[in-house]
This record gives C-alpha cells, structure tokens and sequence, in this order.
C-alpha cells in the first residue's frame, strides 16, 4: 500500500478533480429551469456537505501517525468512496431530469399524414440532358 503521504498527494488531486465535477454541474444548474434548477441547487448542496466531509478527513489523515494513520486512512476511504459514487448518481439524474425536459414527448408527436414512401427511379425527364 501507499505511504500516508502517497496517499494524501492522491487523495488531494481526487479532490480537485471532483471540485471540477461539481463546477460543471454548478454550470449546468444556471441552464436549468424550474424543477430542475431547484433539484440541481438541492443536489449540489449535497454535493458541498460530502466534499466537506471528505476534506475533513483528509486533514485528519495529515494530522494521524502510526496506527492512527492506518485507522483513519480506512475510515477516510470509506467517506471518499461515498463521495465518489454520491457525485456519479448527481451527475447522471440531474442529466437525465435535463435532458429528459428538453427531449420531445413521444406522446405528443405529431403523427404523419401518409406512411414515408421508399425512393423510386428517376423519371426519364429527371435523367434526360
């Protein structure tokens, strides 16, 4: 396994990476309109008491030694991991909630006058020179 500082130079870059998904999403919520919007701004504010946590145990992690490293390190995986899987589920029903409001109803489609005809061959006035 990594050293302690291994792995809090890590646990730092993961960090940074997840603050750059949520800057997106923060992005994607001021598109967003009614109930979405209002889902976005909840989900984010989720989103900020994870890392929140997550950032918590990083420092306690910097500040253990020893056994305590080992301990809290398990620990601090366990909150990353729920940060990590809290930010993929965000992402992926804020985006579907999205896109699925932008998307057309199927319902509402217009249905069309007469089935679509297959090509036919050119009339000889089409081809003539």
């Amino acid at each position: 396994m990594n050293t302690t500082s291994e792995y809090v130079t890590g646990m730092q870059a993961q960090l940074k990476a997840w603050d750059a998904n949520v800057a997106v999403l923060l992005t994607e919520s001021r598109k967003a309109d009614g109930e979405a919007r209002t889902a976005y701004a909840k989900r984010l504010k989720e989103l900020r008491l994870s890392r929140k946590a997550a950032q918590k145990s990083l420092e306690a992690l910097r500040a253990a030694t020893g056994a305590t490293a080992a301990k809290t390190q398990a620990v601090m995986q366990e909150t990353w991991d729920t940060m990590q899987k809290s930010l993929e589920k965000v992402s992926t029903e804020l985006r579907d909630m999205t896109r699925g409001a932008q998307a057309p109803q199927p319902a509402q489609a217009p249905e069309p006058a007469e089935p679509p005809q297959a090509a036919q061959a050119p009339t000889p006035q089409e081809t003539a020179p």
